[in-house]
């Protein structure tokens, strides 16, 4: 596999980027956190409810706020 352009990333100015076997993450310098990947590992769930797999970023609503 090459490389790709996630545009959603385009627009943002990233602090960090981790990618691993079956999720990827993104925090930018306004302290957003993004995650893409396999469900289970992303941090989209909330209290009870399930997470399904994400091909493009989402922002991790539990985190909405939290500046690191």
């Amino acid at each position: 596999m090459s490389p790709k352009i996630v545009a959603a990333l385009a627009e943002k100015s990233l602090r960090q980027v981790s990618l691993g076997p079956q999720y990827c993450a993104a925090l930018t310098t306004r302290g957003e956190l993004l995650t893409w990947g396999q469900a289970g590992r992303l941090g989209h769930a909330t209290q009870g409810g399930h997470e399904a797999d994400e091909l493009l970023p989402l922002h991790v609503e539990a985190l909405k706020g939290v500046f690191c």
